[in-house]
């Protein structure tokens, strides 16, 4: 395992790593670099073809019981078209059961982490605010299973909002789930879902009260609250985290230069400062060094966003 920012010359990726067939590649005539505009053009004309051919993402299912059909027939007599609201509970409830499995990963990369580590002690406050997250995640998919109902909806049905932030979530979970990404860069991932499940349930309320549910807006309210605690936490931990591996690779490199085993780097600002990096055995090669530094980001996450983090519950702005 290795850090999230660690260096090897194995990385050739860039131009510079071969300066000699670089210039080559750019010692072309200028006519064979000028964009072939009529290529683009036929791929823009069999990409609208396919677009206007295409079938809608899904559906809304018509409602399967009669109190439903009777909900449905109000709002139309309003005006409004209750499918709206239907479709976009449905896209949260989808996105909720994807978070859980989202934590589900990065609660056990932490966990195997820490246990790796010296002192897994340090890691248990990051990993309970994890797993409390998962449970509020859970807690939500309820709430919009008994509102979907409550409209005389289907909550397992799959809607075309569903079925868009699913598709959205499978590069989330590939990121969380692969092996070799870090829990800083975990995090990271984390932070992207949990913006957008701000935005989704801030317009999920809108809709409530656009359709006078007035008691289902309240209830997303408090939903939101908590997701707004969970914006906060997630963020602090990847800041942390990210200022911590400032410290750590100093402290390899030091370690591996001059063979003692002190570690003692220390953070120069932000959330993580004054937290003393792991310290290297001597002797250690760079593999092994690396090893432990990565282990312990997940301890100087948890310690330094322990002390930022926020109230659970704070208050739901008026819209």
């Amino acid at each position: 395992m290795t850090l999230s920012t660690s260096m090897s010359p194995a990385n050739r990726t860039g131009i510079q790593s071969s300066p000699i067939d670089s210039k080559a590649q750019l010692a072309v005539p200028a006519s064979l670099r000028e964009p072939r505009l009529v290529a683009a053009t036929d791929a823009a004309a069999l990409r609208g073809e396919y677009i206007v051919d295409a079938d809608a993402l899904g559906s809304i299912p018509p409602p399967g019981t009669v109190k439903g059909m009777a909900k449905a027939g109000l709002q139309a007599l309003k005006g409004n078209r209750a499918q709206v609201l239907l479709d976009k509970i449905a896209e949260r409830l989808a996105f909720e059961r994807a978070g859980t499995r989202l934590y589900d990963q990065i609660i056990t990369k932490c966990e195997v982490l820490a246990d790796a580590s010296d002192d897994a002690a340090d890691a248990t406050p990051m990993i309970e605010g994890l797993r409390q997250i998962r449970l509020d995640e859970i807690s939500h998919a309820q709430l919009l299973v008994e509102a979907m109902e409550r409209l005389g909806g289907d909550p397992t049905a799959q809607t075309p909002s569903a079925d868009l932030v699913g598709t959205e979530g499978m590069g989330l979970l590939q990121a969380l789930s692969d092996p070799r990404t870090t829990p800083t860069q975990c995090l990271h991932a984390l932070l992207t879902a949990e913006l957008a499940d701000n935005a989704g349930w801030e317009l999920l309320i809108d809709l409530a009260q656009h359709y006078g549910q007035d008691d289902l807006a309240q209830q997303f309210a408090g939903a939101l609250a908590q997701e707004e605690a969970h914006l906060a936490r997630i963020k602090a931990w990847h800041t942390a985290s990210v200022l911590g591996e400032t410290s750590l690779l100093a402290s390899v490199a030091d370690a591996l230069s001059d063979g003692d085993g002190a570690g003692g780097a220390r953070v120069g600002n932000g959330p993580a400062r004054g937290v003393k990096a792991a310290p290297v055995e001597r002797g250690a090669t760079a593999k092994s060094a690396e090893r432990q530094p990565r282990a312990s980001a997940v301890k100087k996450a948890a310690r330094s966003a322990s002390r930022a983090t926020p109230a659970r519950h704070p208050k739901r702005k008026d819209h």
